[in-house]
């Protein structure tokens, strides 16, 4: 995680380490050990209890599954203080967090949006939405991790016991979407940011890159990339938040659900987290988080050249950056649909999806 201390200096992780599930460093797993034995008062370790995992009731395709709202926090995060570093070694309260977690494009950036023009206006800017719902692979700043309120903080990453901020944490919101689709957007972000091969290419050159990119998603269940940083393949990050225990409350919510009834949807959301709003205040969200105007945003991010989600100076000189105006040309061949079908098939079944071969 990157993150700053109270200080203002930047926070980081072991050198290597991507994250949970991340490769290489050392986490606070392996340095302790090590450390109870340099001053020599290693307690014998007390053995965890098994959890019967129980067995998950399909997905409703509208209001998703909450345990219990994500206002009522556990007690014993109620009173939680930590010691800040500051420059007067003052106790600083620790802010309580809610995740919103996906595997990459299934809709969590769309989320955001909605989240943060229903919680503070109007976002003028993708700078705004990282200050306001803060993404986590990009950093958090000192502000979002302390004081009296609740940050909604976005991650890609799988569930797993050692998650950043987990004392803290209150509740989580999942975001699904239909695998196939999610593997054709990968394919597209991929393709705009310019990570094909180098060089000259003629359209049968990207037709061969697109075809061996499709053939490696399905045969590792996800984009390898995402695997290296700790997020798992779509199944296994799926589970992950969805079916293995969590020690707070979660909503699930279905990207289909916010395209076809997204006032419905973030009323669910709304009252998952707490969050008064009339059906004016909702409409008004909804309509300043619409496709049209994050398409507008993006397109004057790009011509201004404002550094965001939408343009990254790093990639100026190999083309602008464009996530919500890309291809939605399904550049998958009959036998690699069939092939995803045979791959995501039993899940999407469980969730409610009707796998269909290409006809």
């Amino acid at each position: 995680m990157a993150a700053r201390n109270s200080g203002g200096g930047p926070v980081t992780a072991p050198a290597g380490r991507a994250g949970p599930g991340g490769q290489g460093g050392r986490g606070w797993r392996d340095m302790a050990p090590a450390f109870i034995a340099s001053i020599g008062r290693e307690q014998p370790r007390a053995r965890p209890r098994p959890v019967e995992r129980q067995p998950r009731p399909a997905l409703s395709s509208t209001e998703g599954r909450c345990d219990r709202p994500v206002a009522e926090p556990h007690r014993r995060h109620r009173h939680r203080r930590a010691w800040a570093a500051g420059r007067n070694g003052e106790f600083r309260t620790i802010a309580k967090f809610v995740w919103i977690a996906s595997y990459p494009r299934s809709g969590n950036t769309w989320m955001r949006f909605l989240l943060a023009n229903l919680l503070y206006g109007q976002i003028a800017s993708t700078a705004a939405l990282q200050e306001m719902v803060p993404d986590i692979h990009r950093g958090l700043v000192g502000h979002q991790i302390h004081g009296s309120r609740k940050t909604l903080i976005k991650t890609h990453w799988r569930f797993l016991p050692d998650l950043p901020l987990r004392e803290d944490t209150i509740g989580a919101i999942y975001i699904i979407r239909d695998p196939i689709e999610v593997l054709v957007s990968n394919l597209n972000y991929v393709i705009l940011r310019g990570e094909q091969a180098s060089g000259p290419q003629n359209e049968s050159v990207k037709r061969e890159f697109e075809r061996r990119w499709i053939d490696s998603y399905i045969a590792q269940g996800g984009y390898q990339r995402w695997r290296e940083m700790g997020f798992g393949t779509w199944e296994e990050n799926l589970r992950s938040w969805t079916e293995d225990p969590l020690p707070y409350t979660r909503l699930v919510v279905r990207y289909e659900a916010l395209r076809s009834d997204i006032a419905g949807t973030m009323a669910t959301v709304s009252r998952f987290l707490g969050i008064e709003a009339g059906e004016a205040k909702l409409q008004a969200a909804i309509d300043r988080s619409s496709f049209a105007a994050m398409q507008a945003l993006e397109e004057a991010e790009i011509r201004e050249r404002r550094a965001g989600i939408f343009f990254d100076p790093a990639q100026a000189a190999g083309g602008d950056r464009r996530f919500v105006s890309g291809s939605a040309r399904d550049p998958m061949s009959a036998a690699q649909r069939e092939a995803a079908l045979q791959r995501f098939g039993p899940m999407m079944e469980k969730l409610g999806y009707r796998p269909q071969a290409e006809s």
